[in-house]
């Protein structure tokens, strides 16, 4: 198995507080624990609750199937309060539900782990949300400065990477009815 990172790089929905119009900019990319992230952050204040902060992420090749994502969130809450962090593994699959992540007063990096069975295809669709958990009475402030994933996944085998049509071999189940599992080369390659 390999283990690789994939970071925010669009916004999907923007309901917390940023001082960056592109939420995603405002979280430090690239930044891996356990590094200190300097950047602004998102944030959800009292009466917040329920605001949602979506993501699209970045991807990697030559994926044949994702059995892991663990996320990484370097927050705070003023309470020791927490948010709620949700995947989804495609933009038509269901998302995989939310999990709490208890923030302890203080900055510090905080993970959730989804466990499954997925494609290239979802892993190029992936989108992490964070709900915001901060209702009237409460007086807690959660921010966010960084996340990102990481993801644990099997490559596409070597000697099936030539492309067919566009689509890695992997992805496919049979070419002119024959299991790809059973072709050693395509056109001479």
């Amino acid at each position: 198995m390999t283990v690789d990172y994939v970071d925010p790089n669009g916004d999907v929905q923007k309901e917390w507080n940023s001082a960056c119009p592109n939420h995603y900019e405002c979280i430090d990319g690239g930044v891996r624990q356990p590094a200190a992230p300097t950047s602004d952050n998102i944030n959800a204040v009292d009466g917040d609750e329920n605001d949602i902060d979506r993501f699209y992420l970045t991807s990697l090749p030559d994926v044949q199937e994702v059995t892991s994502v663990k996320i990484w969130i370097y927050g705070n809450n003023t309470t020791g309060e927490h948010c709620l962090v949700d995947l989804q593994m495609g933009s038509l699959e269901p998302w995989e539900g939310y999990q709490t992540v208890n923030m302890d007063s203080g900055y510090a990096w905080f993970s959730k782990t989804f466990n499954g069975s997925w494609t290239q295809t979802n892993l190029d669709q992936c989108q992490v949300r964070f709900k915001a958990d901060s209702a009237y009475g409460k007086f807690d402030t959660t921010w966010i400065r960084a996340f990102y994933c990481e993801v644990t996944y099997s490559e596409v085998p070597t000697g099936y990477s030539h492309k067919v049509n566009g689509v890695l071999p992997a992805h496919i189940g049979k070419i002119n009815g024959v299991p790809t599992a059973h072709i050693a080369k395509v056109n001479g390659v």
